[in-house]
């Protein structure tokens, strides 16, 4: 998700180091649950990274456990953002899930990837609504 506004939560801790498996996070309007995909990315939005987290309620903060070790550096107060993560069928189509709310409209930051290869794309997004895209093929 692209908007600000759909935080999940802030990460609490000073500093999370590359290679961590834990954070703090000070909570956002939608409750976490344990499988939930998240997004960090960096203020001009690159950089960014998903992870699924295992989280564990500890008073006013949340503890998460990452399902993988963090590649990036990230700050106190980074926003958590909603993330899914799906693969095409046979047609080609795709179901982003996210859970809790979200902008009716906006957009989504996907990433595509196929065998070694990576391209970052911006993609409309409004809720309810089914968007056919142009047909991609990847070249070689």
């Amino acid at each position: 998700m692209e908007d600000d506004s759909m935080a999940r939560g802030r990460i609490l801790d000073e500093e999370v180091a590359p290679g961590s498996t834990k954070l703090r996070c000070l909570p956002g309007a939608t409750k976490l649950k344990n499988g939930d995909a998240l997004a960090v990315r960096g203020k001009d939005g690159k950089g960014a990274e998903c992870f699924r987290v295992l989280p564990t309620e500890d008073g006013e903060e949340l503890r998460l456990e990452l399902d993988r070790p963090t590649a990036g550096r990230w700050k106190r107060h980074t926003l958590l953002l909603p993330a899914a993560a799906a693969v095409s069928d046979r047609d080609g189509w795709v179901l982003l899930p996210f859970r809790g709310r979200v902008s009716p409209v906006g957009g989504v930051a996907v990433r595509l990837k196929h065998e070694d290869r990576t391209l970052e794309e911006r993609w409309p997004l409004e809720q309810g609504k089914t968007n056919v895209l142009p047909d991609f093929v990847w070249a070689k």
